[in-house]
């Protein structure tokens, strides 16, 4: 068996090929040569509205990567709860990480509640950072580069019931974070920084 790249990624796709190729423990004599036919081959997981454990992550990048995807786009915030331990905003997934219903639906049905994660049908989580950067090494090693997605300034209604003096009325309604607001801006530069030490 010969596999040839111009670099570790084509080595490493060469290898997935190969391990595809296996049935009933024999590999058929074959010559193939391949290459991406896309630069950015993506998927999405959305632990925003559903939050999966680490090790669930860890088996779509395996998946991903024996499928060649080498885009992993981590959707963290949103709506439905803060998933990201931010350390200068610890109130936001003290607050957020766990919601009042599993299921979407239910959750919005009955007021888009928070709890702890104490109460009795708390859902959710969140990823320390310490956990991001085991995930992020994780999809390194098989050639696949996180893109973390952090909402804003729309769907944002996790922050603005942690902080709602960053909404338009000061009160924390709404879905929006205040554009027209500099502390919206110091908010999310601080986030920023630290998600892109992160990622």
């Amino acid at each position: 068996i010969r596999v040839e790249a111009p670099s570790g990624m084509g080595v490493f796709y060469g290898l997935q090929t190969l391990s595809q190729l296996i049935e009933q423990n024999r590999i058929p004599c074959i010559t193939i040569t391949d290459r991406p036919k896309y630069a950015h081959r993506g998927f999405m997981l959305d632990c925003s509205r559903h939050f999966w454990s680490v090790d669930f992550i860890k088996k779509q990048l395996d998946a991903m990567a024996f499928f060649k995807l080498d885009r992993f786009h981590f959707h963290l915030t949103d709506g439905g709860g803060w998933r990201l331990e931010i350390k200068k905003y610890p109130e936001l997934t003290r607050k957020t990480a766990f919601r009042s219903h599993a299921d979407w639906d239910k959750w919005i049905d009955n007021g888009r509640k928070f709890c702890n994660p104490n109460d009795a049908n708390a859902y959710g989580g969140y990823y320390s950072q310490e956990q991001i950067r085991d995930i992020v090494a994780y999809a390194r090693e098989r050639y696949i580069t996180v893109i973390p997605e952090i909402e804003m300034p729309g769907h944002s209604n996790e922050v603005l019931y942690t902080y709602p003096e960053l909404s338009c009325t000061g009160h924390g309604e709404g879905f929006d974070l205040c554009v027209g607001n500099p502390k919206t801006f110091t908010f999310l530069t601080d986030v920023l920084q630290e998600v892109m030490q992160l990622f």
